[in-house]
């Protein structure tokens, strides 16, 4: 995995960055693509990203991963899916995009359309000092990735839009191509055990049963459980419900990315 100082990167971030996105193309719309996107966001200094499906009257999560040492990135995703979204001047306006479209926004430029209490509830409280967001519209996906830095972006990063776009097309591609698991799209970032853990907890399974079931002790579950939680910037059953809700709601193979949404 490519670090901010490996060798073959010269030292220099665009480098880096160009060389770790390029690990992600042979793996685009396999399992294996997750490792190497998350080493791209690494490398850009994020310290939480998220990525969204967007629909006419609901959005769904396909990415909630948290790279802080503590817990203040916390509810970001399920905040959003519980009605935050609605507040979110970008959610319209990724609605209304033509396929093809690639938009970069920092919050910068959007906090004169954004409220006080979105304000507080998505940045304030996390720790977060600005964001940048890449909305696509690809074939019939309508996403968005939400890069969230907890110091300004005015470093040689901030203001490179091209790369931007290229992270954000990526993602998409990713999600286009992939055929979708047999678990919800947001724990693609958990290890096995992790991801076993919470599957157990979305069917509404006892700790017991899920270390029974796994062949682990009962403290070994409740450490996979906040080593998940805390990957996923989540401190609750509750929010994992929520960001793996349309997966667990239909207990079907979550295709709505690929819904044609309507004209």
């Amino acid at each position: 995995m490519l670090g901010r100082n490996d060798p073959l990167c010269g030292y220099e971030p665009v480098p880096c960055l160009i060389t770790a996105i390029s690990d992600c193309l042979p793996v685009l719309g396999t399992p294996d693509f997750t490792e190497p996107f998350m080493s791209v966001v690494q490398l850009t200094g994020a310290s939480q990203v998220t990525a969204f499906a967007y629909h006419p009257d609901k959005v769904e999560c396909l990415v909630s991963r948290n790279f802080q040492s503590d817990d203040e990135g916390g509810i970001l995703a399920a905040a959003y899916l519980d009605g935050g979204f609605r507040d979110d001047p970008l959610y319209r306006r990724a609605i209304a995009m033509d396929p093809g479209e690639c938009i970069v926004e920092r919050l910068e430029d959007l906090l004169p359309r954004i409220s006080s209490r979105y304000l507080a509830m998505f940045f304030g409280s996390a720790g977060f000092r600005t964001k940048i967001a890449t909305m696509v519209a690809q074939d019939s996906l309508r996403m968005v990735a939400n890069l969230y830095f907890r110091e300004p972006t005015s470093e040689p990063f901030g203001g490179m839009q091209e790369l931007n776009r290229l992270i954000g097309r990526t993602l998409a591609t990713h999600f286009l191509r992939l055929n979708p698991p047999d678990f919800p799209f947001p724990l693609a970032v958990l290890s096995e055990r992790e991801r076993q853990v919470c599957l157990g907890m979305l069917a509404g399974k006892k700790a017991e049963i899920i270390a029974e079931e796994v062949g682990v002790g009962l403290s070994s579950v409740v450490t996979y459980r906040q080593r998940a939680y805390h990957k996923l910037g989540i401190s609750s059953r509750g929010e994992l419900f929520a960001i793996c809700h349309s997966w667990h709601s239909q207990q079907a193979r979550p295709q709505m990315v690929r819904a044609r949404l309507p004209n």
